[in-house]
């Protein structure tokens, strides 16, 4: 980024997006502390993402998007693997199945060494590992989806 650069504060109007906040030290302003001072994105922030961005993108031409069709035992069978996190076990998604394939990586018997093989051989084209969400964060969204119901029990 080139430091004698000097961004100019936009608000413009826009019938879709609201009026976007910047100035020469933040991309978006999310808000103001008390104390007035701004809190947000930074212009560093923005363009290492924008470059992120640009270097991971995959010619569309040469990819191929395939829908991925599941049962409802497979879609709940994916939703639960999300949520569940285990330290030594893996999860992952073979695409062609819609199958989670489950992966023991502490305790390998001869089955997991062959199924640990299988999915190095395909990683990331037929089998994909499939992301998970801490208990932390799962307690969190309930917490705060408990704040929005209000209760009249509780209330009085």
């Amino acid at each position: 980024m080139n430091g004698s650069k000097k961004r100019k504060k936009t608000n413009r109007e826009n019938p879709v997006f609201p009026a976007v906040e910047q100035d020469e030290h933040f991309y978006f302003i999310a808000g103001y502390t008390d104390g007035g001072a701004p809190y947000g994105i930074t212009w560093e922030e923005h363009e290492s993402k924008q470059s992120y961005v640009s270097d991971s993108r995959i010619d569309m031409r040469e990819s191929r998007m395939q829908e991925l069709k599941l049962t409802e035992r497979q879609l709940q069978e994916l939703i639960e693997t999300y949520d569940m996190h285990v330290d030594g076990i893996e999860f992952f998604l073979n695409i062609e199945t819609g199958d989670i394939v489950t992966l023991n990586s502490f305790d390998r018997d001869e089955e997991d060494q062959l199924i640990s093989e299988i999915i190095e051989e395909a990683f990331n084209e037929i089998y994909y590992r499939m992301p998970y969400r801490e208990s932390e964060e799962g307690y969190m969204d309930m917490f705060d989806f408990a704040e929005t119901v209000s209760n009249e029990k509780i209330e009085k």
